[in-house]
């Protein structure tokens, strides 16, 4: 079976474009639309660790970790990846159920925000840290950051209203996660 990464690795080698879109903008990548919610008939949704995503979903997550922690630790970066999961999967219902849209979803993670400048940045594929990335999208390890599905990184003292203490699951770096 062929894993995530040279799924991945084979996508991105060939003609066919899922990615780019009104919202997210590379001025060197076609300009056909990224649903969110479906997935081209010639890419099967894929199984990241019993997740199922869809071609779109993964670009997203991928796009998505590495914009908001390409500077931050691995295990920093797999927290990212486990918040956008978590939220994906909350019982509550208080996010889609669809990575792609989690990731979209007006104001919640920062690098998607029209005015937020690394919302115009794109990895490099051959880079050590989007490969990391791939990665751990690949294989995601156990949830690191105990269910939490928002986290910040901002100075102490800076944290908005619902960043209370009694939430925070867990400190990795100085980035700190919560489960609301």
């Amino acid at each position: 079976m062929k894993s995530l990464f040279d799924w991945l690795k084979s996508l991105l080698q060939t003609s066919e474009s899922v990615v780019s879109s009104s919202e997210i903008t590379n001025p060197d990548a076609p300009t056909s639309p990224v649903s969110t919610s479906t997935t081209p008939a010639s890419v099967p949704p894929i199984s990241s660790s019993g997740f199922n995503l869809s071609a779109n979903d993964i670009y997203l997550l991928i796009l998505c970790i590495w914009r908001e922690m390409r500077g931050g630790s691995v295990d920093e970066q797999r927290g990212v990846y486990w918040v956008i999961r978590n939220r994906a999967c909350d019982s509550l219902h208080r996010w889609p159920k669809e990575v792609g849209k989690v990731i979209t979803q007006h104001l919640q993670f920062s690098s998607f925000n029209a005015n937020d400048p690394n919302s115009k940045l794109f990895p490099d594929h051959n880079s050590l840290v989007y490969n990391t990335i791939v990665g751990i999208v690949d294989n995601p390890l156990a949830d690191n950051v105990a269910g939490a599905n928002c986290y910040i990184d901002l100075p102490e003292g800076k944290e908005p209203s619902w960043a209370k203490p009694e939430k925070m699951t867990v400190k990795i770096g100085k980035t700190r996660f919560y489960k609301l």
